[in-house]
């Protein structure tokens, strides 16, 4: 997602002159990043779903065995019954909660890049004085 923010950026500095407004950076690094990450869960749950459906069940295995390592950590922090809670819960996940995971993750950890790639690529064109 930061390739193709960059590369939208690029291109639109590219058409408009050179320049580019930080609300116009945000714009479009926001757009972009909405349009790429619903492109790319819907590809993992095609995938998923349609390809290869032993993934899903490797994707269980592997939380459940990240999840068995942090074991003490976690009931020292949240107590038995949650970790029990949660232990029971991941063999229940499926393709559409893996799809939204997708969307959320990608929703919130590009914001700050976006703002600072907006800022980095901003170049406000000089006012002409009359």
């Amino acid at each position: 997602n930061i390739i193709l923010t960059a590369a939208a950026f690029w291109i639109f500095k590219r058409k408009n002159n050179g320049y580019m407004h930080t609300w116009e950076g945000i714009s479009i690094g926001y757009l972009t990043n909405v349009i790429s990450m619903i492109i790319t869960a819907l590809l993992i749950y095609l995938f998923i779903e349609f390809v290869d459906t032993s993934i899903l069940k490797k994707h269980i295995d592997e939380m459940l065995v990240l999840v068995q390592k942090s074991k003490a950590e976690h009931i020292k922090t949240f107590g038995e019954p949650s970790f029990n809670s949660m232990l029971k819960e991941i063999p229940k996940t499926t393709t559409s909660d893996i799809f939204w995971d997708e969307i959320l993750k990608k929703s919130i950890f590009m914001v700050i890049p976006i703002f600072i790639m907006a800022a980095i690529f901003r170049k406000i064109e000089p006012k002409v004085s009359e």
